[in-house]
């Protein structure tokens, strides 16, 4: 496990036979892309690190919205429109707060 990565969503789809996983967590090592969405197993994995403005594109909601955490699209979206900076540390910071 890697300690620089917060899960902070997950979402297990039936398949037949198995279930296929989805995952979203902050990457608090990656100041430009501070959110890493991946799914599947083994060799049939595909995964990204998003900057804010792929975190905020509609490309991504429906990840999100799989794995219980559209709000990390709010969080981001806030912090843009208010000119702050987006960082693993503010994401973490708003995502834990309530």
């Amino acid at each position: 496990m890697n300690k620089n990565r917060i899960e902070i969503g997950k979402f297990e789809e039936d398949r037949a036979c198995y279930k296929y996983p989805y995952f979203v967590s902050i990457n608090m090592g990656n100041e430009e892309a501070p959110i890493e969405v991946a799914e599947g197993i083994g060799y049939h994995s595909n995964g990204a690190n998003l900057s804010p403005e792929e975190i905020v594109s509609n490309q991504w909601k429906e990840h999100f919205e799989k794995c219980g955490c559209g709000k990390v699209i709010t969080i981001v979206k806030a912090l843009i429109a208010s000119g702050q900076t987006v960082t693993p540390q503010i994401i973490k910071e708003q995502w834990f707060e309530g």
